[in-house]
């Protein structure tokens, strides 16, 4: 962070210039702290002045905790699918026109995670057929799904999530799931019928929090 924020200060010119001759001039050496400060000043706070301060410098390299003058990175990948996802609600988008096949898991995530939960099941086995969510290979991903699923009551991924609850012991994954299908007495009767198979495969934590969200 401290490199971004000189490069940001002195523009990609300038430091680039010099994060080369510093490897240049240190090649297979060690530097302490003194003598890494001594030469930043000379060859780019002191070179370029007025840009940033020996203060400045000092808060980076010998205070505790970031600078209150750290940059703060901005992105607006998430308000994107925001709009997506209203565009897609409201029709004005179709699910081909998403551009899906460069998106990272977090941007997955926000678009699953961010869907009104009264989606309705028209739409969610239109984003199924699409994009095969029931089925996917991704844990995160499957969970994010399912647990939109038995809010908006998709039936479908039943089948797909049992194995799933089977497969996967880990509690973040796992446990939300529970929680929501007990909330419900015909979810709570197929969360245990499920449950006595997978049990036995999760570890004692996780046997001891779902034991007590299923026994309320």
């Amino acid at each position: 962070m401290f490199l971004i924020y000189l490069e940001k200060k002195f523009g990609r010119d300038r430091f680039d210039a010099f994060v080369l001759e510093y490897f240049d001039s240190h090649a297979f050496q060690s530097l302490g702290t003194t003598s890494f400060v001594k030469y930043i000043k000379a060859n780019l706070t002191h070179k370029y002045p007025n840009i940033v301060s020996d203060e400045e410098l000092n808060e980076w390299i010998y205070e505790q905790g970031l600078p209150v003058f750290v940059p703060k990175p901005t992105s607006t990948a998430f308000s994107t699918i925001d709009l997506q996802i209203s565009q897609w609600m409201a029709d004005e988008l179709t699910l081909t026109q998403l551009p899906t096949a460069n998106w990272t898991l977090h941007e997955w995530l926000h678009f699953i995670n961010n869907l009104p939960i009264n989606v309705k099941t028209k739409r969610m086995s239109a984003l199924d057929s699409a994009f095969d969510l029931t089925h996917s290979n991704n844990a995160e991903i499957a969970h994010a799904w399912y647990l939109l699923s038995i809010r908006a009551g998709y039936d479908v991924v039943y089948p797909a999530m049992s194995e799933y609850l089977i497969a996967i012991g880990r509690r973040k994954l796992i446990v939300p799931l529970y929680k929501e299908l007990s909330q419900t007495k015909q979810g709570k009767a197929w969360a245990l019928k499920v449950y006595q198979q997978a049990r036995p495969g999760y570890h004692g934590l996780a046997q001891g929090t779902i034991d007590g969200i299923l026994k309320k």
